[in-house]
């Protein structure tokens, strides 16, 4: 019965021992922004009918996090793109990025896996990075939800050998193309980006065929007297030519002043049934300059439709920078009266990938005293793309510091500094172009009574990078003694173990006492604050003169090294032998006068001496009051035997 009562305990045992060890393993989940190493994905919030999808990647990590090579793997539903090889030719990155061979797969699951790469051995492991990839590509044309649903999910995943690290999720509404039922409207078939809800074509600056304008005049079949057409470019644009948007077209597809003009068919139902190019017709009746145009239909009834498309180039000297958000303004006007308006808001985006950095030094990397000021030294670096106003840089001072004052803080708004938390924060007032960056220097007090060597004050500082928070390396200063003593041999120079010391101030006052030189004749008096001190042998080594000089040293402010100090003991002068009368065994040695004292004194000599062989090391140095006490004893016991003897 006992031994079934045993075994049932060790099963228990053993079954609790294994549940604890599965509980106590990580899972592993998706995760979401704030993962270090981590990566983000971010989409548009809306995307139209033949759009601009923009999807921004970024993968970033605190100092070291990211020292393997990995993949991240963007998925994009197939729905979604026009043509897949956009997602290669339109990919923006740079260095640690690469794409894999072949760039992108198809699932299987009605999805594209581009599969960009990076190299580990390009990443400053001494600081914290991100590095941000843009993917690019046009959404097809479309009218319902059939085949495109009303938002699409884009993922991104972080593999490093093997295993899924990171994960996130951008999610993209879907707006189909609106029915052309319409009397008059104008819009863009460049690509479009939604912002807030209202879509803006981007304008290319090297390609005028790509901004394209088409207008519409007369879908809803009404009747007008006399239609004249007129578009006025914004400052930034001038006319150019452009694609036919009807390719299919019938009749003379040249184009008269950058214009292309087209005569529309329809049903019964209003569905439309065919395109004529009709611009040959209406050569007499355009006008334009560089930036505008006008065009004069005349007399419009029920059965005439038309649509107007041309290009526009991007004026020398405009950018991104300096573009803006402007307006291509066109009117509908009957009988010299305007009675329709319609214009489309443009923009140029230029999404870029970007690289940032944020390395944190320390003035000390090692200090011999407990007491200190440490200057930190914070470099925010815009390696490639910009880092834009409003990034917060945070800095939690490690125990035992105290912030003392900014000393440079330049683009970085006035620190602030929480007495409760010991965190400092700046915020950046201005952009960081790409190759520039900007320092934080600052001043902070340590101060640790307790401090011992060895320790370490080891801190980093952080930033907000697409969403995560990525530490900066870290800034470590190594404690060491303030002053090591070394005892030798004043003949041999060879290492004395077991002098003893005290510390004492300048005033004399005792701070330590039993300091004891180790096997290498060292003697290390640990962290002392900034000011004078003197080390004073309390007991020699055994065998040697005590040397009671004391020896000065003096630890100063932000020493980084320990003070090394040395002294020498002498050797004690031997004492000379007695020679001793030869007694013959079994006869009782002869009465000299004085001998029993002496033969006394030799007797307690010898048990002391025994007594220090018996004791471990550090006590044998000094007798305790016991080892004393049990000394004499010892003594007493030896002179009654050698009474009894006599």
């Amino acid at each position: 019965m006992i031994n079934k009562l045993k075994n049932l305990m060790m099963i228990l045992i053993l079954t609790v021992s294994v549940l604890a060890g599965s509980l106590a393993m990580p899972l592993q989940a998706d995760a979401a922004k704030g993962d270090d190493p981590g990566v983000t994905i971010e989409g548009p919030s809306e995307v139209d009918s033949n759009g601009l999808v923009d999807l921004k990647v970024t993968l970033a990590g605190s100092a070291g996090t990211l020292n393997q090579n990995g993949t991240v793997a963007v998925t994009i539903p197939k729905s979604i793109v026009e043509d897949p090889a956009e997602l290669v030719a339109n990919l923006k990155i740079t260095a640690p990025f690469y794409l894999d061979n072949p760039a992108y797969v198809d699932d299987g699951k009605g999805n594209y896996v581009l599969n960009v790469k990076y190299d580990a051995s390009k990443i400053d492991q001494s600081s914290a990075v991100g590095y941000t990839f843009v993917i690019e590509f046009r959404a097809p044309y479309f009218t319902d939800h059939k085949d495109i649903p009303e938002n699409v999910d884009f993922n991104a995943d972080l593999m490093m050998n093997g295993r899924s690290e990171s994960t996130d999720q951008a999610t993209t509404k879907t707006n189909p193309a609106t029915s052309w039922t319409v009397d008059f409207t104008k819009y863009s078939n460049a690509p479009t980006v939604n912002d807030n809800g209202v879509p803006k074509a981007v304008m290319s600056p090297t390609n005028p065929g790509a901004n394209n304008f088409v207008i519409i005049v007369n879908y809803n079949k009404q009747n007008y007297n006399d239609i004249n057409v007129t578009d006025h470019m914004p400052k930034g644009l001038s006319l150019a030519g452009s694609y036919s948007i009807f390719p299919n077209s019938v009749g003379d597809a040249n184009d008269v002043q950058n214009l292309k003009i087209y005569k529309i068919s329809f049903d019964d139902k209003g569905t439309m049934t065919g395109s004529k190019y009709v611009t040959s017709d209406f050569k007499d009746q355009i006008t334009s300059t560089k930036d505008s145009f006008n065009v004069h239909f005349g007399k419009v009834t029920e059965n005439d439709a038309y649509v107007i498309s041309y290009g526009a180039s991007v004026n020398p000297g405009y950018n991104v920078d300096n573009f803006g958000v402007q307006y291509n303004d066109a009117k509908m006007l009957d009988n010299g009266k305007q009675v329709k308006e319609a214009q489309v808001p443009l923009i140029m985006w230029d999404q870029k990938p970007a690289a940032t950095s944020l390395i944190k030094k320390v003035d000390h990397a090692q200090l011999a005293t407990n007491q200190a000021t440490l200057t930190y030294t914070l470099t925010l670096k815009a390696d490639f793309g910009d880092i834009k106003a409003g990034t917060v840089v945070n800095d939690t001072l490690p125990a035992h510091t105290t912030f003392l004052k900014t000393e440079a803080n330049q683009g970085f708004s006035k620190e602030t500094y929480n007495t409760n938390t010991n965190n400092v924060s700046y915020t950046l007032n201005e952009d960081i172009k790409t190759g520039d960056s900007r320092v934080i220097k600052m001043k902070v007090k340590f101060e640790n009574s307790k401090g011992g060597i060895g320790d370490e004050i080891k801190n980093r500082a952080s930033y907000s990078y697409a969403g995560s928070t990525i530490y900066s390396n870290d800034a470590t200063t190594l404690l060491n003694g303030s002053a090591v003593l070394k005892k030798v041999d004043s003949k041999s120079g060879q290492a004395l173990e077991g002098a003893v010391f005290k510390l004492v101030d300048q005033n004399g006052k005792t701070l330590k006492n039993n300091l004891m030189s180790d096997q290498n004749g060292l003697i290390r008096v640990g962290l002392l604050k900034p000011g004078k001190y003197a080390l004073i042998e309390t007991e020699a080594p055994k065998g040697y003169q005590l040397d009671t000089k004391a020896n000065d040293f003096e630890v100063l402010n932000d020493q980084e090294t320990a003070i090394n100090l040395k002294m020498s003991n002498t050797l004690k002068e031997p004492k000379p032998n007695t020679p001793t009368t030869p007694v013959n065994p079994g006869t009782n040695p002869p009465n000299v006068p004085g001998e029993d004292r002496d033969i006394k004194n030799n007797i307690v000599d010898n048990v002391v001496e025994n007594v220090h062989t018996w004791l471990p090391k550090t006590a044998a140095q000094k007798l305790s009051l016991v080892g004393v006490i049990g000394a004499i004893l010892a003594a007493f016991v030896g002179f009654i035997v050698w009474n009894k003897r006599h």
